[in-house]
């Protein structure tokens, strides 16, 4: 995450935002930004190659509204201990099983063999020996539908009743086993980058891999995000790096995914593949995640790339220097653009930063157009002002190129859970949840004399004025303007609410509690409306 973003539009900034946006109108009126002017014609709008919109996959509605299903409340001394009591159809699950005094309270005596009924729904695959008053059985709900399961204590006959409920889940599931003392360690030390062999089964499909968490700062959230290294020769759709994001910090868990979905709809921009999964941990489900396809070579060669071109990552640890394009010392760029493929060991990267980016005015002007992608580079700085994603300026964002080819330098955008009305602040950081709507456009671009926050590479495109300011701010309103014209938003929002609704329902680990999540929900929608009228009002 950046640094924490300030209501008035820039950390650290002396200046508001509507005062930043108004400089770079006058300086566009005054047709500031280089001596030699702009002489490369664009193309219109309309023959870019916009992509056509691919329609979601349909979707059954779980249950109508947003609630767990109302269940008998448990009867008896011997009871499942599940407070969400909601559980998939067709993978095995862990429950836990509790012995009760006459009290209510845990019976630390009651210990020996457990019986356990789960009627015509469901199959009992094993229960442990009970000790101290708990034990645990592995358990197969073989469809959707309630279950009761009574279990008896053999020692002394106590038995008991508890109500779960079943569902067919619409979304992959993903079942990871490991170590659970590993885990345990993998858990309690989230900054060691520990990497622990693991068995993964994606929809049955069994792969060896190993497992570390993934992230930065979000490592230390209640609900981790992991990354899974494949054995070799094992691949999951040309991939063997895989990455689930718990998209935590944002309480719907859908801004990434959503971000993600709106960029491959509405550009042509190469944007990763975003979905839905459910996981399980050692039997037990931990929650929805976003598999979120790793930027690396086999995601260029899955879009006709070359996987030996350049590729950076800007993203910089803690304390080393921003990802904002400034010049810095060689020592020093490959721990803020480590390189994730081909072998340029920065040497092209330096180029573009301190020589290109340095060029004066005229020069810069003239041969902009063999450095950098420039309609690339705007349309994804204008989906992310649509979006409002200001995270991206001084990290989260890959740089590309193929020297061997005859295209420039392109932006590969990447971490989108900062958008759709969330900014960090200097007070609540990633987890505020104020929703702003008219933070600037311009953000990474700064009229001469403001401060805050910066990259070289927006500032210079952005300050000639009027060809390219023009065409950012006309392309901005194009995606705004087609995202709201095909619903695409609302489509993918309900899509999404619908295919995942028990899962969500039943995910312990998301910041949101149930009674408010559709009202996060509709933050989203409300946000796009509002976005869409205030870029549409901008001069």
């Amino acid at each position: 995450m950046d640094q924490p973003q300030s209501d008035r539009g820039y950390p650290g900034g002396t200046v508001s935002k509507a005062a930043i946006t108004l400089g770079w109108l006058a300086l566009a009126a005054a047709g500031c930004g280089g001596e030699g002017g702009w002489d490369h014609p664009f193309p219109p709008l309309e023959e870019l190659p916009w992509p056509t919109p691919q329609p979601l996959p349909p979707c059954t509605p779980f249950a109508p509204g947003f609630a767990l299903p109302t269940l008998a409340a448990p009867t008896g001394r011997l009871r499942v201990e599940n407070p969400v009591a909601l559980h998939a159809a067709g993978v095995i699950a862990t429950l836990d099983l509790v012995a009760l005094d006459g009290a209510g309270e845990v019976d630390p005596l009651a210990a020996g063999d457990v019986t356990l009924d789960l009627g015509a729904g469901a199959t009992v695959l094993g229960v442990s020996a009970m000790a101290s008053g708990r034990t645990q059985a592995r358990v197969r709900f073989d469809g959707p539908g309630d279950v009761i399961a009574t279990a008896t204590l053999t020692a002394d006959g106590r038995t008991g009743t508890t109500a779960l409920a079943a569902y067919a889940s619409q979304l992959p599931i993903w079942d990871l086993a490991i170590d659970p003392a590993r885990l345990a360690e993998l858990v309690a030390t989230p900054q060691a980058d520990l990497r622990i062999p693991a068995a993964l089964s994606i929809d049955g499909v069994a792969y060896d891999t190993t497992v570390r968490l993934h992230g930065g700062s979000s490592r230390d959230f209640v609900k981790k995000s992991f990354r899974f290294d494949l054995a070799s020769g094992l691949t999951l759709d040309g991939h063997d790096h895989l990455v689930l994001r718990a998209e935590w910090a944002d309480k719907t868990l859908l801004r990434n995914w959503l971000a993600f979905g709106l960029l491959r709809d509405e550009t042509w921009l190469a944007a990763p593949v975003a979905e839905l999964v459910h996981l399980r941990i050692n039997d037990r489900y931990y929650g929805v995640m976003n598999h979120a396809e790793r930027i690396d070579r086999d995601f260029l060669r899955a879009r006709g790339l070359s996987p030996v071109g350049s590729l950076y990552e800007a993203d910089p640890p803690l304390g080393a220097a921003p990802a904002d394009l400034a010049p810095l010392p060689p020592a020093d760029y490959p721990v803020s653009y480590p390189l994730q493929a081909g072998t340029a060991n920065h040497a092209d990267l330096r180029r573009l930063i301190e020589d290109v980016l340095r060029r004066g005015s005229g020069d810069f002007e003239a041969t902009l157009p063999d450095e950098v992608v420039v309609d690339d580079v705007l349309v994804y700085l204008a989906a992310l002002a649509v979006i409002q994603s200001h995270d991206h300026v001084r990290k989260n964002y890959y740089l590309y190129r193929d020297p061997a080819g005859e295209r420039g330098w392109v932006v590969v955008p990447w971490d989108l859970d900062l958008t759709f009305g969330h900014l960090s602040t200097e007070t609540g950081g990633v987890l505020d949840e104020a929703i702003t709507i008219d933070a600037d456009p311009f953000v990474g671009s700064l009229p001469s004399g403001a401060t805050g926050q910066y990259n070289v590479l927006i500032d210079r495109l952005l300050s000639i004025p009027p060809e390219l300011h023009d065409r950012f701010l006309a392309l901005t309103r194009r995606i705004s303007g087609a995202a709201a014209a095909h619903d695409l938003i609302e489509q993918r929002l309900t899509w999404a609410v619908c295919r995942a609704l028990p899962d969500l329902l039943a995910d312990e680990r998301k910041r949101a509690t149930n009674a408010e999540y559709l009202g996060r929900v509709d933050e989203i929608r409300a946000f796009v409306a509002d976005r869409g009228r205030f870029l549409a009002g901008l001069p």
